[in-house]
């Protein structure tokens, strides 16, 4: 009697043990998906979807997606709705795939990096309020000195 655990699967038969697999890798239909939007996966756990509704995120909806993370979409995701979302880690927290206008996406992201440059000018110049939870170089810092 033959051992069927004896069979050695061919390569093409199995992944490789420590592949990179892009368990998040979304394939739109629209081919210009893209060049219009920004996609981002925000984890469902009661503060990022609400935070991404108001900065002007929306949900990708089934018949937008070809195929999302390591399934078809025809096989359906883990969500009940229309909206593209599944199971992220052991934890059981999900993830919903969301968008935003590429224009709003790039106009948020100047003003981020004009404040976080202004930021770290200021640290560089040692004129940050000391309390602002900015970083102070120790050479502007307010010297105390005991005395007896």
């Amino acid at each position: 009697m033959a051992n069927p655990i004896s069979k050695k699967p061919s390569r093409r038969e199995r992944p490789r043990f420590g592949e990179r697999r892009d368990k998040l890798a979304v394939v739109y239909k629209d081919p210009d998906f893209k060049t219009k939007f920004r996609d981002i996966w925000v984890n469902d756990d009661g503060v990022m979807i609400p935070k991404a509704l108001a900065a002007g995120y929306i949900f990708v909806e089934d018949n937008e997606v070809v195929s999302a993370g390591s399934r078809d979409t025809a096989e359906g995701s883990t969500s009940p709705d229309s909206r593209i979302g599944m199971v992220t880690g052991k934890s059981g927290m999900k993830a919903f795939l969301m968008k935003i206008d590429r224009d709003l996406y790039e106009q948020d992201r100047k003003e981020t990096e004009g404040e976080a440059t202004e930021k770290f000018e200021q640290a560089i110049r040692g004129d940050a309020h000391p309390f602002s939870g900015q970083y102070r170089p120790r050479s502007s810092a307010t010297k105390t000195t005991v005395t007896r």
